[in-house]
């Protein structure tokens, strides 16, 4: 039996609930992002000497871990659920995150970058997908727009914080708060 959007007798609907964290996952994805790495390049070059195209490289290829992840997760989230994929997903990626604020050496970067490009932007986000389309047939696309927001509200959200942290703390101190802020949300939902 399918399951209807507007339940009788006015009473709330769980998948917006469900879209609710869809969202806040997706916002949590936003350290992840280019547009954010962007930032520490800067401070990261400056600091120990590195290349951009050192930096460009790591992600690069936390884009084809991501495509190597993603064909695995999708069957893992078939047969299990969207929940515990969710769940491990973003705790990698908030953990990476964290992480990045300790480097030293390059391999470190790269190692970091992998996992946090490869886990959020393929088995988080897919997670995310599914459980929305899981709740919803009639305003799937609504929901499912909705839910996916969360990036896009965090990216802006997330340069002007890192950016202020960078200037007054560094980019370890960013790194942190970012990779906190993902742990909380990631973990809140278990």
């Amino acid at each position: 039996m399918e399951r209807a959007n507007i339940v009788p007798n006015g009473r709330f609907f769980y998948g917006w609930v469900i879209v609710g964290v869809a969202f806040a996952v997706a916002f949590s994805e936003a350290p992840a992002r280019s547009t954010i790495l962007s930032l520490i390049v800067v401070p990261v070059t400056q600091e120990f000497g590195w290349s951009r195209t050192a930096l460009a490289g790591a992600v690069a290829l936390g884009g084809l871990a991501g495509a190597i992840v993603s064909p695995v997760a999708g069957p893992i989230i078939d047969r299990r659920g969207a929940k515990g994929v969710v769940v491990i997903a973003a705790s990698i990626t908030g953990g990476a995150v964290l992480g990045l604020s300790f480097i030293g050496v390059l391999w470190q970067f790269y190692v970091l970058i992998i996992l946090t490009r490869a886990f959020s932007s393929s088995a988080a986000s897919l997670g995310t997908q599914v459980m929305v389309a899981n709740w919803f047939i009639r305003r799937r696309g609504r929901a499912m727009a909705i839910s996916r927001l969360g990036t896009w509200v965090a990216l802006p959200l997330f340069l002007l914080v890192a950016q202020a942290i960078i200037s007054s703390h560094g980019w370890r101190v960013a790194w942190l708060a970012m990779g906190a802020v993902t742990l909380i949300v990631a973990t809140r939902y278990e």
